[in-house]
């Protein structure tokens, strides 16, 4: 009866390690993420908005685009 007892203890024991396993490696996993996506904003820097006033835009005659190109 002793073996069983020793036995079902250390099932419980490895079951409880595993357990905190599992929440060490969902912690990492989330602080990885954060850290890739902090890298991927850092190295694209997010574009520039367009300005509502601006005199041509992509609706504009071709010809006000190309003499824009050309100034």
């Amino acid at each position: 009866m002793a073996d069983e007892n020793d036995a079902s203890t250390e099932i419980a024991r490895i079951r409880r390690r595993l357990a905190e396993l599992d929440g060490e490696r969902a912690k990492l996993a989330h602080e990885l993420e954060t850290f890739e996506q902090k890298q991927k904003s850092d190295d694209h820097p997010p574009e520039q908005p367009l300005r509502a006033d601006a005199a041509i835009t992509n609706s504009s005659l071709s010809a006000e685009k190309v003499e824009l190109f050309r100034r």
